[in-house]
């Protein structure tokens, strides 16, 4: 058997008895302190874990709250735009083209060559202008005419009125503009369709094709 320290002794013994005693209470001091602490930090932890969810959620909540708040003001905003276009076109002039109109146009468009491109551009949600736009696409179409698309414009500068030629200058100003553009020009001037039937420059088409820009109904 293995000796230790103090093994012989009475008084040796005793000491070591009561020194292991005094330990084993520190010991289980330190066993119970620990457990305390360690049910309080637990504790303390799952507080901080539930804190910072609830303010994530609330976060959230908050972020969706103000993206339904800007969207509702956007869709408000919208709603009073349509009413705004629905108004204006309440209020403008009805316009269609007369019979004498119609001729006159039809005779500028057989003066041009057969598959001549034209671009139509029109006042985006403009009713009338697109139905002056289906009348011209249906004379170009018996001339011949090669219509590509229509195009709808904000013109948010200024409004255009009345009926326009347009070109595109961009390569510089053309020495011999496509044939049927002078007939199409005198047209608008003979039948009163426009202020200014152009040619106004508009680089959004193609350089041989010809544009016809619809506005608003021009003034008598």
């Amino acid at each position: 058997m293995i000796a230790l320290p103090g093994w012989d002794s009475l008084e040796s013994v005793g000491r070591w008895v009561t020194f292991w005693e005094i330990m084993m209470i520190i010991i289980l001091a330190a066993l119970v302190g620990a457990e305390v602490f360690h049910f309080k930090y637990n504790h303390r932890l799952n507080v901080l874990i539930a804190a910072r969810e609830d303010k994530a959620k609330n976060d959230a909540d908050a972020a969706e709250a103000r993206r339904k708040t800007e969207v509702g003001a956007l869709q408000n905003q919208l709603s009073e735009a349509d009413k705004k276009v629905a108004e204006l076109e309440k209020r403008q002039p009805y316009w269609q083209l007369t019979q004498a109109q119609e001729s006159s146009l039809r005779f500028a468009f057989q003066q041009g060559n057969p598959g001549q491109e034209l671009k139509i551009e029109i006042i985006r949600g403009d009713q009338f202008g697109r139905a002056i736009a289906d009348k011209i696409n249906e004379i170009a179409t018996s001339a011949h005419w090669r219509i590509e698309t229509r195009r709808e414009s904000d013109f948010a500068g200024s409004i255009p009125f009345g009926i326009s030629v347009t070109l595109n200058f961009s390569m510089g100003n053309p020495r011999q503009t496509p044939p049927g553009v002078g007939a199409l020009i005198q047209a608008i001037k003979d039948a009163g369709l426009g202020p200014e039937p152009g040619p106004i420059p508009d680089n959004l088409i193609p350089v041989d094709a010809i544009g016809l820009r619809i506005g608003r109904k021009p003034f008598p």
